[in-house]
């Protein structure tokens, strides 16, 4: 039995960063309810990964309402008694610094103006329940994080890469572009940071990961 995600942290500042994510989604919900998580904690959370990840990356469908998005993120972080640093605003990208407590957290929502094809999922919280919210399929999960390894060569990509090849149910939408990657895959430049991010279980390597992920698709 999989313990909830307090319990198998053992880091104290990464169960406070856990629990306040948690919080972080509910005020981003109530400012807006099109927001579409993504990214390493989305992962994490929605396909049952063991992988830290600290910061919440989201798309919003914001259009040219972005004073409205920020006045209702403002509005919602104060009923929670949270603290919202300064907003940048760049034209696709919002950036923004939540802090509560001590802990402080990061906060990407791209609002691209393309509509994102969204799905509902289940969302782990910190003390083993769930609540709903939106995000990528695993298809389009996958792609991005294709896209972020070929930018950084992470070893954290190559670990999400592997926890949602087991939830792809449409292998053909997205096996050319897997193929692709990994024929002109290089090594991680960070294999050993992988220690630090898994909080439980063991920690598979880079070789065995790939292997996993080539037999989910070739």
């Amino acid at each position: 039995m999989k313990l909830p995600i307090m319990k198998a942290l053992k880091n104290r500042e990464y169960q406070s960063i856990a629990s306040f994510q948690d919080v972080v989604v509910g005020i981003l919900y109530k400012a807006e309810n099109s927001v579409v998580l993504h990214g390493g904690t989305a992962i994490w959370r929605c396909f049952s990964g063991n992988r830290f990840s600290s910061d919440i990356d989201a798309y919003m469908d914001i259009g040219s309402d972005f004073t409205r998005i920020k006045d209702g993120i403002i509005a919602s972080a104060a009923d929670y008694g949270v603290q919202v640093g300064k907003i940048k605003n760049t034209g696709n990208l919002i950036f923004m610094g939540l802090s509560s407590g001590g802990t402080y957290l990061k906060v990407e929502i791209n609002h691209k103006k393309k509509s994102i094809a969204a799905v509902p999922t289940r969302f782990e919280r910190a003390d083993g329940t769930f609540t709903d919210v939106l995000t990528l399929s695993p298809e389009r999960l996958m792609l991005e994080k294709i896209s972020a390894y070929s930018d950084r060569r992470f070893i954290r990509d190559i670990y999400d890469l592997y926890i949602l090849s087991d939830y792809v149910t449409e292998k053909r939408a997205i096996k050319k572009d897997v193929s692709d990657f990994l024929k002109e895959l290089e090594a991680p430049v960070n294999e050993e940071d992988l220690r630090t991010l898994i909080y439980q279980g063991p920690v598979p390597s880079f070789r065995s990961m790939i292997d996993h992920i080539r037999g989910r698709f070739l």
